[in-house]
C-alpha cells in the first residue's frame, strides 16, 4: 500500500512539473529566436541598477585620475556599457561577453583582465524589458523622437542595445574627429539618461557604434537609419561610484578650468591662426610687438 502511495505521489509531482513547463512554453514570446541569436534574455525584474563611475562634469573639466577602475574592476558593475578613457584617448565598450577599445575609429578586442584606466563610465547587467522597432529616421534628432514616443517611460534610466541598417552614420572620437560610413550594418550600445540627471551624466541618448565586422567603433554623432531594432532595459536606480582619491575630494568642480586636450588644442590653433593673419597682413604700418601681444594673448591663456 505504501509503495502504491509513493508511486501515486511521484505521478502527481511529475504531472504538475510537466503542466508548469507547458505554461512556460506557451508564454514564450514569438521573437525568442531573435533574442537568442543576439544573446539576450527577457527579464521580469525591472528594478536592477545602473552603475556610474565618476561624473561627466568631472570628466569634462579634465579630471582623469581614477583608483582601480580598470576593465577588470568595472566588470563587477555590468556586462554592458561604455567608459571614457584617461586623457580623452578613446573609449572602452562592454558588449555582453566582449570588451572593445575604441580609439581613432579602430575597434580592438580586449581581454577580461587587461588594465584600462576609466575616467568616466556607465555600466549595467543587461536584461531586455522592452523591444522597439524604428524605421526611416533621417537624423539623430528624429531617431531620438521616435524612440521617446515608443519608450514605456522617459523618466527612468534606459540601457539600449540595437542592431540595424544605416544609410549613413557619422562617428566622432573623443577629440572631435569625425568619420562618415555609408550603407552599413552594425550595433548600437548606449543609454538614455533623463534630463533631470543632466548635471551628473550626459542626458538624452548616447550611442557607440560597432560595425558588423567588429573592426570600427566610436561614438555616434549623426545617423540616417532605415530599420533598427532596439532592445531596452529600464532602471529606476543609478548607483554613483565616485573616485576615492584625495585629489577628487579637494577639487573644486564648481569653477570651470578647461584642461581637456581638445580645448587646449583649439586655443592653440586659434592663436596660431591669428598670428598667421598678422604675419600675412599687407598693411604698410605693421603692428608693434605690444599690439601683437594684445591680439594674441587672450587666446593663449591655457
Amino acid at each position: 500500500m505504501k509503495k502504491l502511495y509513493v508511486l501515486l505521489l511521484l505521478f502527481l509531482v511529475c504531472t504538475i512539473m510537466f503542466a508548469n513547463n507547458q505554461k512556460a512554453i506557451a508564454k514564450a514570446k514569438p521573437s525568442v529566436v531573435v533574442d537568442k541569436a543576439l544573446g539576450l534574455e527577457i527579464s521580469e525584474e525591472k528594478q536592477d541598477a545602473m552603475y556610474q563611475v565618476s561624473t561627466y562634469d568631472a570628466y569634462q573639466k579634465g579630471y582623469y585620475k581614477t583608483d582601480d577602475n580598470t576593465v577588470t574592476s568595472s566588470r563587477k558593475y555590468g556586462n554592458f556599457g561604455f567608459g571614457l578613457l584617461k586623457d580623452e584617448s578613446g573609449a572602452v565598450i562592454f558588449d555582453n561577453k566582449d570588451i572593445y577599445s575604441a580609439k581613432d575609429f579602430k575597434l580592438t578586442s580586449l581581454s577580461q583582465n587587461e588594465y584600462i584606466p576609466i575616467a568616466y563610465g556607465i555600466f549595467k547587467y543587461f536584461d531586455t524589458d522592452d523591444r522597439i522597432s524604428v524605421k526611416n529616421a533621417a537624423n539623430i534628432t528624429e531617431l531620438a523622437q521616435k524612440l521617446d514616443n515608443k519608450l514605456a517611460t522617459t523618466n527612468y534610466f534606459a540601457a539600449i542595445r540595437a542592431k540595424g541598417k544605416f544609410n549613413s552614420i557619422v562617428l566622432q572620437t573623443e577629440t572631435n574627429e569625425t568619420q562618415t560610413l555609408s550603407n552599413v550594418k552594425g550595433e548600437l550600445i548606449g543609454f538614455r539618461i533623463p534630463e533631470f540627471y543632466s548635471k551628473t551624466a550626459m542626458s538624452g541618448y548616447t550611442f557607440y557604434y560597432i560595425n558588423e565586422d567588429k573592426t570600427i567603433g566610436a561614438r555616434v554623432y549623426e545617423v540616417n537609419a532605415s530599420v533598427v531594432s532596439f532592445y531596452v532595459d529600464y532602471s529606476n536606480r543609478m548607483d554613483l561610484i565616485l573616485p576615492k582619491s584625495k585629489s577628487f575630494k579637494v577639487k573644486d568642480f564648481a569653477q570651470y578650468q578647461p584642461q581637456t586636450k581638445k580645448e587646449t588644442t583649439a586655443k592653440k590653433n586659434a592663436a596660431q591662426k591669428d598670428m598667421q593673419k598678422i604675419m600675412n597682413s599687407s598693411k604698410t604700418n605693421e603692428p608693434s610687438p605690444e599690439e601683437m601681444m594684445q591680439m594674441v594673448a587672450p587666446k593663449m591663456t591655457f
